[in-house]
């Protein structure tokens, strides 16, 4: 499934095309052919991880948020949706998920290293893939502001809290049938409004 890589044992190019990048993973979220997430996965993991660590400062907890968007990728690859370049789409999904980690972590680190982090851009991603990822960030939140009630917070506990669907319906007194039957329609009404 995916590889392990130690980035002390990588030489980190910095400079990954971003045509081929693009073409990897949007033949892996199309194809879902191992391989080619493999080649992804060892074409970015260190750049990310480069990239990450000048977020979070700590080289295990920037593997743990690389590996964590990958993760990500894999699990939901056939909902993803990319709008941007793929390169930029990476890097934002790492500079996100390094900024929930300072968040989780914010009794150990301060306000300013948050404001500081989230002002924080790389070079390969530009100013129109930054507007690109907003506009598909507030068409997201237009889409989640349009499901039902009880769908639009089932849906925020599962993607934005991360529980799982058995925490949700334990929560929420509900099944986990339900739950799912919930996702799956939260999911449909997603892919409807955004593509």
């Amino acid at each position: 499934m995916m590889t392990v890589v130690n980035t002390s044992d990588i030489r980190v190019d910095l400079k990954v095309k971003r045509d081929e990048i693009d073409f990897l993973i949007r033949r892996f979220l199309s194809h879902g052919e191992d391989h080619v997430f493999d080649e992804l996965f060892r074409k970015m993991y260190a750049p990310l991880c480069h990239f990450a660590l000048r977020v979070v400062n700590e080289k295990s907890a920037a593997e743990e948020v690389v590996s964590d968007v990958f993760l990500k990728i894999w699990n939901h690859r056939e909902f993803i949706e990319i709008s941007t370049s793929a390169k930029s789409y990476l890097y934002m999904s790492v500079r996100n998920k390094a900024l929930d980690f300072l968040r989780k972590e914010k009794k150990n680190a301060n306000q300013s290293d948050i404001a500081e982090a989230a002002s924080f851009e790389d070079d390969s991603v530009t100013a129109i893939d930054m507007l690109a990822y907003e506009d598909m960030n507030r068409r997201v939140q237009i889409a989640i502001r349009g499901l039902p009630p009880k769908c639009r917070e089932i849906f925020r506990l599962s993607r934005e809290e991360g529980l799982k669907y058995a925490e949700i319906a334990n929560q929420l007194e509900l099944s986990v049938k339900t739950i799912e039957t919930q996702m799956g329609r939260a999911l449909r009404h997603m892919r409807a409004q955004l593509l």
